[in-house]
């Protein structure tokens, strides 16, 4: 919970949602580094255990604010992870009316793909975005243009399209979803 400097497990259908800490340093290097997940997550680069290991620590350095990472369970095993960072990098850049904003990330191992868990997980973290304690009202997300599974994702979620930029590797396009927690604020 924000402020605690503590996560919750989050669930939703088949998918449980349970904090990473640096003990999963090496699983989550795994996931990474699998040509499936790289391809769009990292721009198809092989990253060192190093950079996972970094990317668990900033998260447990943003747990008080609500933001981190956390491994997908489902029928009883790990089958990818989710994140909840704020807009960065060249996202930021390119749309600068997100700062602040926070956007989700999912990366499922391949055989998990395709099987729904992706969009279970998404509501589960949604759920927890815009109810309370956080009670977010926008949620952005990136994707790499050509990466049509994600696209699907988002669409069915609620998300819409806001704009094109240049990315790393494939164009990057943006989404927002305005949910009624905005509404309960502008009332």
């Amino acid at each position: 919970m924000p402020g605690s400097g503590v996560l919750p497990v989050l669930r939703n259908g088949r998918c449980v949602l349970v904090p990473l800490t640096l003990a999963d340093t090496d699983w989550l290097h795994g996931l990474l580094v699998e040509p499936f997940v790289r391809r769009y997550l990292l721009d198809d680069e092989v990253i060192p255990r190093e950079a996972a290991e970094r990317m668990i620590e900033e998260r447990l350095g943003n747990a008080q604010r609500g933001l981190g990472i956390w491994a997908i369970e489902a029928e009883g095993k790990r089958v990818g992870c989710v994140a909840l960072t704020e807009v960065s990098g060249l996202a930021l850049a390119a749309f600068p009316a997100l700062a602040g904003e926070v956007e989700p990330v999912i990366a499922l191992h391949e055989p998990a793909a395709g099987r729904g868990l992706a969009g279970e997980a998404l509501d589960a973290l949604l759920a927890y975005i815009e109810g309370p304690p956080l009670r977010r009202a926008v949620v952005a997300a990136m994707v790499d243009e050509p990466n049509e599974r994600s696209h699907r994702l988002l669409l069915r979620h609620g998300f819409a399209p806001i704009g094109t930029a240049p990315g790393p590797r494939f164009p990057l396009v943006a989404y927002e979803r305005r949910s009624a927690v905005g509404l309960e604020r502008a009332e």
